[in-house]
């Protein structure tokens, strides 16, 4: 058990009536840097202190003096011994606790510091104060020197934080991002900014800060201000967004809000009104709250600490109570809380610590076992301290306070053995022998003379021993890397020396006559405590504890135990990641081989806390451990309640040659704190401890019989030797020496306790020699039964059932998951309600027959009403509870269950009943409310209610009731109503019998067609042999007798039916049929009933000759049908010419696409294409070329999409461009570009494009193969270079007039015979309107109107080209009259195509 010891920090820097206005722990300590506590009170100076709450200084003076003005901050840097105090007039001191020298900077800062913070790796520090003054700090060479200083005019730095990530390099170069938060009169800003000059404002809030935190898990800003109001803000995409803003729940009459991180996404808040610590995870949004207990229920929370390292939450109150919790759960569900899951369990509820002064603020210390607390008049420090407790030689020493502790002689009496001690030390070890008692600090020892009447105080002297012990008349402790051996007045008598590179001796144990050491470094000696000196024992200069292969080291050791020979020695340490949290290692030397051996418990989620040796056993230890961390247990009725302050003890046998081998374990119950000691058959326990309750007369010490010795208390030596050798020789797997160890035994008690352990070691084969021995019948009938089971733990656990060990059965059920047996094992034991959740979790194939058996288990002893639940859940109550209830007489009962649950069946059967029992009324309504018709109307019909049965028969539409009716109707010779409800029974046969006798044809015929093929075929029979050929026609059609139909049909000469027989004649039907109904449709000229019944009986040949000589329309159906399959007899060629036979029939018919896919089915695609061709389907006919990738296709489809508005649509270009590259048709392709390049001349007056297209026509003219490749190279030659030249003459128009001008004049001045290749390469005309529109921008109205008249010499219609205003501007520049023909072009154009058009 763990307490906390209160010290009150010495006078210095508080006193004469001042109080602490600021505090900081420093960060780095080791071995020879104990944690210091800087305290700065409003005295005006600043005090530190040690651990224990010593001034530093010897003087008791204050570490830093007064300056005239208070301390306002204070920060260690965190890995040195550094310490920057902020003061009131803006003065930031450094002080060294090494040099003891003080450094002061007086320019930075000129108003009070109010807030500052190191970088987690100490190269950065921000300081801001009053004024809005933010400054950055660099350290260098020891010195911090301020690098970056940021202002926020009118404002006053409450709070900075740093955006310490994952992803920091630690390197001192690398930028430091940090938040801070600035007050002004107007608002309060939050902002951003770094150690390199950059700084941006985040957002604004109304009121002042009361907290500002960096959320890590998110990357994040949290704020909360005065008026409790909750942000959270992140970067997303360019921007800084709120992702959470809610208002905290405040209490009336609130000053102050506290809030502190409480692990993974989960934030703390209170206020100094509340009695309850507020839980808000950031993740889920989902909120909790932790209560002080009913013993601080009504105080008031003024301050929150939390530690991470041992997940421990603090809250100090106005009343002087610091109340701390414990979080226990797994750190998933920190983060991650599940609706069935409440989370305030996870945090335990620890026990409080009273300071008798309101708390104004705590912080945890470095070490994680140290708090600082803060009041107003003084200051403490908590110290978390384990409560000691020693057993050695029948005597116990148990401590239940700094201050108190009992020694209880073992053998005495319980009212005379108890021996209370209070001493003014604050003990921190204890050690016990039959004579003396010795008590420690670590600064002093005392030593008590006992006995059985009386205790006294011997001695008391001064010691720096943290760890001693007692040997006889000897007092050892360690200091430094000594240990010491001295008399009973403190004087050294010897001292034992470990080398210096070694390190510092921390932990000593005595047990027996041998002492063993161990070093901060790990290293191990051993002494044996014989004659008038101790002398070496085992590793001789010292044996470092090491383990090759082990990845993972130890931690700093926190006790050590040698046993009773010197030849084992076990170590227990902290964890290497975690200083706080226990290794869940045991480590065991062996000094007589020299090595080591581990056992780890964190197999089964657990950590040591004590481990101890047996008195006379030297292979025995037991290890007492607990919950490492609590984890969700869906199997919380498989598996033991795992609590974490549930201890369990496991016992271990150390082997030389096997190491470590687990023995057994158990739980000594919740009344117990932990063990001290054990000696076989014993386990030494001691209780819960509450120091405030007097001393009882009963002892603190109980012994606990172990479970492998039960009833063995009073065996004797020889027995008990016997059993341990057994169980040690069992747990090493050496069978010979196990049977030797007990083959002398007789006991049939020691003979079970060694079939028990069989059990824990899984040796079945052990166990039924054992049980042989035993004489035990069942439990040799057990091990047989077993056998049958593939699993070994389901074997064992078989046998362990009929041994009494339900629990050991339980675990291995379990563990080999045969929830079978586990769920038989609770139904055995009456634990049914585990049993049905073992069922329900995992054996769902047995959860019906566990609750029928409940149930059963409920009905013997007459609890009907579960039972009756029970029955519901396993799906039996429709039988059992009528059954149960009306053998019990609880007809009552029965009815009211009934009329409750409203089961369809269950009321059915109870009508039934009611009815047998004469109650014919009550009967009707329970029918109805089970809606069973047919019942009602039988009873209706008994009573001859004939009106109320056919009512109920026609709304219910139940067949069965009329059925019923209809034999009722037909017993009365109410022959049409009994053919009614036949009919809506859909019993047309009884409705067919009847209307044969009575001779209704019509109504028989009505019925027939809604009767069975059956009786269809029958009713046909009866209208032939009345000569009724039309009915009897249909009827043989619908009743499947087809062969029947057309054969009346072809004998009666029935044209109109036998049609509508062939209509419905398929592939299935007799050929010979189907070429009989062809040649008689034949003879009467309908040719496509004949073409469609030759199809379906596969004379394909006549049926193809048909439709051709006749012009049948072939359908898609008929084609496919007529096509010939893989099985088909046919050979290849016969196959083509009947698919090009279709083909042709098809394409004649205008179906081009059939037609396309059978020429495609018969091999000839160019057909396909032709015939495609021929339906104008642009899309199929690209995809059909496509998928052909044939020469002749690609040119065939291009061909084709040429014919189309292609320079419109882009896709058809770019099909007609793939195809004709694909077919490599380059002449094709050249002429196409060139139709191109035309098309951009004359439509779009575009020579750039044209010009491209005409080079494109070159590339692949080039790469053709026709004869008149080289003329048609030549021209196009010519065109590119006449476009080209125009071309660039167009360009020239801005840069180079001249030039232009130069260039149309010598397009223009080619002689006619050249003229027709210029205008087959430009249009003449454009390179008129080029000059013309020139010289008229230029008012050179002369030069254009020459050109007009030129152009007008040429026959060139000027509309076109130029436009008419400005023409008529050129004319009237020229003082020249415009020519008629001149504003009538657009007429003359007109004439011109009239002309041309016209024959």
């Amino acid at each position: 058990m763990a307490v906390y010891f209160t010290n009150r920090v010495g006078q210095g820097a508080i006193s004469n009536g001042s109080t602490a206005s600021c505090c900081a722990w420093s960060q780095f300590t080791d071995e020879k840097n104990k944690p210091l506590l800087a305290i700065g009170s409003t005295s005006g100076a600043v005090g530190v202190y040690t651990d224990e709450g010593e001034p530093l200084s010897k003087e008791n003076d204050p570490t830093l003096r007064g300056r005239g003005t208070n301390p306002t901050a204070l920060q260690w840097h965190p890995t040195s011994r550094l310490l920057a105090v902020g003061w009131g007039d803006g003065v930031l001191s450094f002080w060294n606790e090494q040099e003891r020298r003080l450094s002061e900077d007086k320019q930075a800062h000129t108003s009070p510091i109010r807030c500052m913070k190191w970088s987690s790796d100490g190269t950065r520090l921000i300081t801001g104060d009053g004024a809005g003054k933010i400054l950055v700090w660099k350290v260098e060479r020891a010195r911090p020197v301020p690098v970056v200083q940021y202002s926020e005019r009118g404002g006053n730095v409450t709070h900075v934080c740093f955006a310490e990530t994952d992803s920091s390099t630690g390197k001192p170069d690398e930028a430091k991002t940090f938040f801070y938060c600035s007050t002004s009169q107007e608002t309060t800003i939050v902002c951003q900014a770094d150690d390199k000059g950059h700084k941006t404002q985040l957002y604004e809030m109304d009121t002042p800060a009361a907290a500002l935190l960096y959320y890590r898990e998110k990357s994040a800003v949290v704020s909360l201000s005065k008026a409790s109001i909750l942000t959270v803000h992140a970067k997303q995409d360019a921007g800084w967004k709120t992702l959470t803003k809610v208002k905290l729940p405040t209490v009336e009459g609130m000053s102050s809000m506290q809030v502190a991180w409480a692990g993974t996404h989960v934030l703390a808040s209170a206020s100094d009104q509340d009695s309850m610590v507020r839980m808000f995870n950031l993740h889920t949004e989902e909120n909790f709250v932790l209560t002080l207990g009913d013993e601080h229920a009504l105080k008031k929370i003024s301050s929150l600490a939390y530690n991470t390292g041992t997940n421990s939450l603090a809250a100090g109150t106005k009343e002087g109570v610091v109340v701390l919790w414990r979080y226990v759960g797994t750190p998933s569900s920190k983060s991650n809380l599940k609706r069935d899951h409440n989370p305030e369990d996870d945090w335990h509820l620890q026990q409080g610590t009273n300071v008798n002064s309101s708390v104004e603020a705590i912080h945890w210390g470095p070490n994680m076992r140290l708090m600082a607390v803060m009041c107003p008049e003084s200051a403490f420090i908590l110290s978390k301290n384990v409560l000691q407790h020693k057993i050695r030689n029948g005597m116990a020493a148990i401590q239940l306070s700094a201050e108190k502790v009992v020694v209880e002689d073992m053998s005495a009496e319980r009212s005379q053995g108890v021996k209370n001690i209070v001493t003014e030390l604050q003990v921190s070890g204890v050690d016990v022998t039959e004579t003396h008692l010795a008590l420690w600090t670590g600064r002093k020892a005392e030593i008590y003379e006992i006995n059985r009447g009386e205790s006294s105080l011997l001695s008391s002297f001064a010691t720096d021993g943290t760890s001693c012990g007692l040997h006889r008349d000897s007092f050892l402790s360690n200091s430094g890397s000594r240990v010491l051996l001295c008399n009973f007045l403190g004087t050294v008598k010897q001292t034992l020396v470990f080398d210096e590179l070694q390190g510092a001796v921390t932990h000593i144990n005595v047990n027996g006559d041998y002492l063993v050491a161990v070093t901060i470094k790990h290293y191990i000696k051993m002494w044996k405590l014989t004659g008038r000196e101790a002398k070496p024992h085992g590793p001789g200069p010292g044996r470092k504890i090491e383990f090759p292969g082990v990845n993972s080291p130890l931690g700093a050791v926190e006790s050590i135990q040698v046993n009773c020979m010197g030849t084992k020695v076990s170590v227990v340490s902290a964890s290497h990641e975690n200083s706080a949290k226990m290794d869940s290692r045991v480590v065991v030397y062996d000094s007589e081989n020299d090595n080591f051996s581990l056992y780890d418990f964190a197999t089964t989620n657990r950590y040591p806390t004590g481990h101890y040796w047996d008195v006379e056993e030297p292979k025995l230890l037991a290890v007492e451990t607990r919950l490492l961390e609590s984890r969700s247990n869906d199997n919380s009725l498989i598996e033991e309640s795992d609590d974490g302050d549930e201890m369990e003890v496991t016992t271990l046998f150390s082997s030389s040659d096997d190491g470590v081998l687990f023995q057994s374990s158990t739980r000594p119950g919740r009344g117990y704190e932990g063990i001290c000691g054990i000696h076989v058959p014993y386990l030494y326990c001691y209780k819960k401890i509450n120091p405030d309750l007097p001393v009882p007369e009963v002892n603190y010490v109980e012994s606990h019989l172990l479970k492998d010795f039960s009833g063995l208390e009073n065996v004797d030596d020889k027995s008990r030797k016997a059993l341990l050798n057994f169980s040690f020789f069992l747990a090493v797997g050496n069978m010979d020496e196990a049977y030797k160890a007990v083959k002398l035994i007789k006991t049939p008690t020691v003979w079970e306790n060694m079939a028990h352990m069989c059990i824990k070691t899984k040796r079945l084969d052990v166990a039924e020699y054992c049980i042989s021995n035993m004489g035990n019948i069942r439990g040799a009938r057990a091990l047989r039964e077993a056998a049958e089971y593939k699993e070994v733990d389901a074997r064992v656990g078989t046998v362990a059932v009929h041994l009494g060990l339900i629990e050991d059965a339980r675990k291995l059920f379990a563990g080999c998951e045969r929830f079978d047996l586990l769920n038989n094992l609770f139904q055995a034991c009456g634990e049914w309600e585990k049993a049905i959740e073992v069922a329900g979790a995992h054996d769902r194939i047995h959860l019906r027959t566990t609750y029928y058996k409940y149930a059963k288990h409920l009905q013997s002893i007459g609890d009907f009403k579960n039972a009756t639940h029970a029955y519901e859940k396993s799906g039996t109550h429709l039988v059992e509870v009528p059954r149960m209830l009306y053998e019990s007489e609880e007809l009552e009962e029965l009815e009211r269950y009934i009329l409750t649950k409203k089961d369809k069946d269950l009321t059915k059967w109870w009508a039934r009943y009611c009815e047998s029992n004469g109650e014919t009324e009550k009967a009707l309504d329970c029918y109805q409310a089970a809606e069973d018709y047919l019942s009602l109307v039988r009873v209706h019909c008994l009573r001859e209610e004939f009106d109320i049965a056919r009512e109920i028969a026609m709304e219910s539409g139940n067949l069965a009731a009329a059925y019923h009716l209809g034999r009722q109707f037909e017993n009365q010779d109410n022959i049409p109503e009994a053919m009614l409800f036949y009919s809506r029974a859909k019993r047309y046969s009884n409705a067919i019998q009847l209307a044969k006798r009575q001779g209704m044809d019509n109504d028989l015929n009505n019925l027939a067609l809604q009767a069975s093929r059956r009786e269809q075929v029958d009713v046909a029979r009866y209208f032939e042999d009345k000569e009724m050929f039309d009915r009897a026609v249909l009827l043989y059609q619908k009743g499947g007798n087809t062969a029947r139909a057309l054969d009346l049909c072809f004998r009666k000469q029935l044209f109109e039916q036998l049609c509508t027989i062939a209509s419905d004649l398929g592939d299935d039907t007799d050929p010979v049929l189907l070429r009989k109904c062809a040649d008689f449709f034949l003879e009467h000229g309908q040719f496509k009933e004949v073409v469609r019944l030759l199809v379906s009986g596969k004379d394909y040949e006549r049926a193809l000759g048909m439709a051709i000589d006749h012009n049948i329309l072939i359908s898609e159906e008929m084609a496919e049908a007529m096509t010939p399959g893989k099985d088909s007899p046919l050979s290849t060629e016969e196959k083509q010419s009947m698919l090009r036979r279709i083909a042709k029939c098809c394409k004649r018919q205008g179906s081009y696409h059939l037609a396309c896919k059978k020429y495609t089915q018969a091999g000839d695609k160019d057909k396909a294409m032709k015939t495609l061709l021929k339906s104008g389907d642009t899309e199929k006919i690209i995809f059909f070329a496509g998928v052909s990738r044939q020469r002749e296709i690609y040119i065939m489809a291009a061909n084709y999409l040429q014919t189309l508005d292609w320079h419109n649509d882009a896709e058809v270009m770019k099909a007609i461009i793939q195809f004709y590259t694909k077919a490599r048709a380059m002449d094709s392709l050249g002429t196409f570009y060139e139709a191109c390049a035309q098309i951009e001349i004359d439509e779009y007056r575009d020579y750039e494009k044209a010009l491209g297209a005409l080079r494109e026509s070159l590339k692949y003219m080039m790469k053709a193969r026709n004869l008149d490749k080289d003329e048609r190279i030549h021209s196009l030659n010519t065109r590119i270079n006449l476009c080209d030249k125009f071309v660039q003459a167009r360009k020239l128009l801005k840069t180079d007039p001249k030039q232009m001008v130069t260039i149309c004049n010598g397009l223009l001045e080619y002689s006619p015979a050249d003229a027709a290749e210029v205008d087959s390469a430009i249009r003449i005309g454009d390179v008129f309107a080029l000059l013309v529109e020139y010289h008229q921008t230029q008012q050179n109205f002369d030069e254009a109107y020459k050109l007009i008249r030129k152009m007008e010499d040429r026959k060139i219609i000027l509309s076109p080209y130029l436009d008419q205003e400005m023409v008529n501007n050129i004319y009237k520049a020229m003082g020249v009259a415009v020519p008629v023909r001149a504003q009538d072009d657009d007429d003359a154009v007109g004439e011109e195509i009239d002309e041309a058009l016209s024959p």
